[in-house]
C-alpha cells in the first residue's frame, strides 16, 4: 500500500517519523513551560495531521488500472472530499466532545502538515539535482 519510490521521494512512513520528532519538540517545549494539560490537544492535532498525510498517501499509490481522465479526477475529488471530511469531523470533536485547546489543536495540525510540504519540497528538490547530475 504504502512504498517507497526513488522517483516519488520520502514514504509515508519516513514522514511520519519527522511529524513525531517535531511533535516530540512541540511537547517538550510545552512540558518545560508547565502546561502538561496542554499536551492531548497537541497530540489530538497531530493525531488529525498524521492521518491526513497516510490518507493522502494511501490514495496517490492506489493502483487504478484502465480509469480514463474523467473518472481518475473523479477519484482524485472524492479522496479530497473523504479527507477533508474525516480531518475536519476529528478536529470538531476533538474541540466539542473532548475540548481541547483549540490554538494547539491547530498547531498540532498545521506543524504535521508543514512538515509534510517540507520534506516533499527538499525531496523533489534533491532528486531533480541528482538527476540532473546523472
Amino acid at each position: 500500500m504504502l512504498h517507497n519510490d526513488k522517483n516519488l521521494g520520502l514514504n509515508a512512513i519516513q514522514i511520519i517519523a519527522w511529524q513525531v520528532l517535531v511533535l516530540s519538540v512541540l511537547a517538550f517545549l510545552l512540558y518545560n513551560t508547565n502546561k502538561t494539560h496542554w499536551l492531548p490537544a497537541l497530540a489530538w492535532g497531530g493525531m488529525c495531521g498524521m492521518l491526513n498525510v497516510l490518507l493522502t498517501s494511501w490514495h496517490a499509490y492506489k493502483k487504478i488500472k484502465h480509469v480514463n481522465a474523467s473518472r481518475q479526477l473523479r477519484i482524485m475529488y472524492r479522496s479530497v472530499l473523504e479527507r477533508f471530511f474525516i480531518v475536519i469531523g476529528l478536529i470538531t470533536f476533538g474541540l466539542i466532545k473532548l475540548d481541547l485547546a483549540p490554538l494547539l489543536i491547530f498547531l498540532g495540525f498545521i506543524s504535521c502538515q508543514l512538515v509534510y510540504v517540507v520534506a516533499t519540497v527538499l525531496t523533489k528538490g534533491v532528486l531533480a539535482k541528482s538527476s540532473t547530475h546523472d
